[in-house]
């Protein structure tokens, strides 16, 4: 072999750790074989680089959509249970973790709109007694970061991160029991955890906000049916009584809970339009004359045009407007009849109709129970609807007979409809 074959033969017995002298057969194999080793290790290192990569990337593309479909989910800030049981699904299908929950404070420091809630995925949630451990210690400690701790049920690590509203801790996202690959929490687990954490904080503070001015407009919403029912003594507390009857009659006709609250807001402020009529002839202690008569029947629009402004009362005007109509169409402003009356206001009638005879007036006494019901049947199909009417007289009126004592005392209800 000439000189240049024999100094590459010496480099190869060289890089394979062999005596650089002329090789057997044997050794010239090892040779040959030595680079295609050395080959086969740094394709099976990009291939391990590569999977990892792949994972990282994977999870990045998982934190990234579930964080995306989180903030997408967080303008219906009227029902937070939803928003909350949201996240933590998507939180348990994404994370690797067989205990996941979210659990809010039931003390003066969490928001009553969401105070005590508490939603869980996997083999069950935490105990009162370790929710209270847990987050007497975050808030003593000040800890805003997600905390890794020993959990002493399963043995396995627990994570831990506060959720903050106007910088108080009202609540803790829980994880444990974690599995796959990695059986310890990471920092994927954390950053995840930590950004739905921040989504939940601000959607609290955002439910809130609205909270506040939810109060504040139904507190406004009160003040006004309470200057209707000052000008007469006798109808103190009806539009909180006809609100409850209405709410009950919804719920046992089986609505959802948003037109269950639609319905009471309405029974509150069906009479605002009262406020237009003169005082003289609403305590009237008498038969009123036609001209009176006619002035009564003017109250339905004039509520209407008074709440016609506000937006958040829209969906309660056709109850305003329409519950004096009457099923058989003889009834005022409109002479509506059967299902074209709206459904609100074919509830708001009976309730209406009911607390008016059940509660003392100017003109008469409140009559018996008995003879309340039996009025009402014979009214259905005339007066009022007859599927609702037979629905209403199976009610149970110890609720409604609370709140009439409640008025004739002196007060006045306002827990009707809820803030």
């Amino acid at each position: 072999m000439g000189d240049t074959g024999d100094i590459l033969w010496q480099r190869r017995l060289l890089d394979a750790g062999l005596p650089s002298t002329w090789p057997g057969e044997d050794i010239m194999l090892r040779a040959l074989a030595a680079p295609i080793k050395n080959d086969l290790r740094e394709l099976q290192e990009a291939r391990a680089t590569i999977t990892n990569f792949a994972k990282t990337l994977g999870a990045s593309f998982d934190t990234i959509e579930t964080l995306y479909a989180i903030g997408g989910e967080m303008n219906d800030v009227a029902n937070p249970p939803r928003f909350f049981s949201f996240v933590v699904t998507h939180l348990f299908d994404v994370m690797k973790f067989r205990r996941l929950e979210l659990r809010f404070a039931n003390d003066h420091a969490c928001p009553e709109a969401f105070r005590g809630f508490a939603r869980s995925e996997g083999s069950g949630g935490a105990s009162d007694a370790e929710f209270t451990e847990a987050i007497s210690l975050c808030r003593h400690s000040r800890v805003h970061s997600c905390v890794i701790r020993e959990d002493g049920r399963s043995g396995s690590q627990i994570a831990i991160q506060p959720v903050i509203v106007k910088g108080v801790i009202v609540g803790l996202l829980l994880a444990s029991e974690k599995y796959g690959d990695d059986p310890m929490v990471n920092s994927y687990d954390t950053q995840l955890f930590e950004a739905a954490a921040g989504f939940i904080g601000s959607f609290c503070a955002n439910v809130a906000l609205y909270d506040d001015q939810r109060k504040m407009f139904l507190g406004t919403i009160r003040s006004l049916t309470a200057a209707i029912d000052a000008k007469d003594r006798y109808t103190c507390g009806h539009s909180e009584r006809v609100a409850f009857l209405a709410g009950e009659l919804t719920l046992r006709l089986g609505f959802p809970e948003e037109d269950i609250e639609l319905v009471k807001l309405a029974g509150i402020v069906h009479d605002v339009g009262k406020i237009g009529v003169p005082e003289a002839v609403l305590t009237k202690n008498g038969r009123l004359t036609d001209e009176e008569f006619n002035l009564i029947r003017q109250h339905p629009e004039i509520g209407h045009r008074i709440l016609g402004g506000i937006p958040p009362l829209a969906p309660v005007l056709p109850a305003v407007l329409h519950h004096h109509e009457r099923f058989d169409g003889r009834g005022y402003p409109h002479g509506l009849a059967g299902k074209d009356i709206p459904v609100f206001a074919r509830i708001i009638a009976i309730a209406d109709t009911f607390d008016a005879m059940s509660s003392t007036r100017a003109y008469r006494a409140a009559m018996p129970r008995e003879h309340v019901l039996r009025e009402l049947s014979r009214s259905a199909g005339t007066q009022l609807d007859p599927e609702m009417v037979s629905e209403f007289v199976r009610m149970e009126f110890s609720g409604y007979d609370a709140l009439i004592r409640a008025n004739s005392s002196g007060e006045l209800v306002s827990s009707t409809v809820t803030p």
